[in-house]
């Protein structure tokens, strides 16, 4: 299980680092250059959760009205196996 969010930036003159409010001594990466990579880094946590809960959502109302195709389509395979490699499964 990785470091619970929220994941914030913090910045030093030579590096950007993203740490975890919840655990603010322990570092989730250091980042050098591109500041758009620590704002896509940080959001980690929450796109994860905003994913998983998409993926129940939609399969609950496909299976509710009855395409249950839907829960097998490109579109949920695909978020199921993005959730998947950020579980490290």
């Amino acid at each position: 299980m990785h470091t619970q969010g929220p994941w914030i930036i913090g910045k030093s003159k030579q590096f950007t680092m993203v740490y975890s409010l919840n655990a603010p001594a322990e570092n989730i990466c250091e980042v050098m250059g591109n500041m758009e990579n620590a704002d896509l880094i940080a959001a980690a946590p929450d796109l994860l959760e905003a994913l998983r809960q998409t993926v129940d959502s939609l399969d609950y109302w496909f299976r509710r009205y009855g395409d249950p195709q839907g829960c097998e389509s490109q579109m949920m395979q695909n978020a199921r196996a993005a959730i998947e490699a950020a579980e490290g499964k």
